[in-house]
């Protein structure tokens, strides 16, 4: 099974948190990064930060980008 990287970000700065996980494909990973950010939503008001600036960086195992989640995109 592939390995995807989520590189977590607060801003626009350097990841705060990088974590590989197994998934079937890029897909899959993508739909667990809208539930990751999602669950930064919780995180980030439970801690008083705005969170309209995190977002998950999702890169496959050959450390290609394959997709960006922003918050915004887990709001509509």
């Amino acid at each position: 099974m592939p390995i995807f990287h989520f590189a977590y970000h607060e801003g626009d700065g350097l990841p705060v948190e990088v974590v590989d996980m197994d998934f079937l494909d890029g897909e899959t990973a993508l739909h667990a990064a809208a539930q990751a950010a999602r669950d930064n939503i919780h995180e980030a008001v439970g801690r008083n930060i705005d969170p309209s600036k995190f977002l998950v960086h999702v890169y496959d195992d050959t450390n290609r980008l394959i997709g960006t989640m922003r918050i915004s995109d887990v709001m509509k």
